[in-house]
């Protein structure tokens, strides 16, 4: 009995001149590359800035930003650059961290404890009628262990509602607010601390 296997044809020059010869296919890179980075910029115009005088956490609208990983196993390096604002009152604290929504919109806060991650604290005055401005930047790592899309937003709070508290600052509109970074394969390494 005589099998006979058919191929559909194709032309071999066509699909040569499809290959991109000067790039790595990203399943071929090694553990430990950046396979991605995307860049999050301030709005063209208008407002750049949210104030709050809440003492539970609240999203800063201007600072929540999307991202689809490429690899399940890999490491996200969040990076948050931007100006912040307080009244000069004694023992104000200014606290900001970083959340993540999951594809099914639950929320993850990245860090462990819960309580925030940076304080912009006590400077030992109590007049209210100064404002004291800063420049901040947040780096942060994480391991959402998924390839559907994720956002990652900063919420912030102060610890007293006599004080208004800013992140961000009009007229910084078209500037870099967020670098997010994918990292191949490196998830299995952390856990809230590089191990080897």
């Amino acid at each position: 009995m005589t099998v006979r296997i058919s191929k559909p044809e194709f032309n071999l020059r066509n699909k040569l001149s499809e290959l991109e010869f000067f790039k790595l296919p990203y399943h071929k890179i090694p553990d430990g590359s950046v396979c991605q980075r995307r860049y999050y910029f301030m709005p063209d115009s208008g407002s750049a800035e949210n104030e709050t005088t809440s003492t539970s956490f609240v999203d800063a609208s201007y600072f929540i930003h999307t991202f689809t990983p490429r690899f399940v196993d890999s490491l996200i390096m969040i990076e948050w650059t931007t100006n912040i604002k307080r009244n000069k009152n004694d023992s104000r604290y200014h606290t900001i961290r970083l959340v993540r929504v999951n594809p099914d919109d639950t929320t993850t806060n990245i860090e462990f404890d819960n309580n925030g991650l940076f304080f912009e604290g006590a400077y030992g005055a109590s007049n209210s009628g100064e404002s004291v401005y800063s420049h901040i930047f947040i780096r942060e790592i994480d391991t959402p262990q998924t390839t559907e899309t994720i956002t990652y937003k900063l919420q912030h709070k102060i610890n007293n509602s006599d004080t208004t508290v800013r992140l961000g600052e009009n007229g910084h509109n078209r500037r870099l607010s967020c670098t997010i970074t994918e990292i191949k394969g490196l998830a299995g390494l952390y856990d809230g601390r590089f191990v080897s």
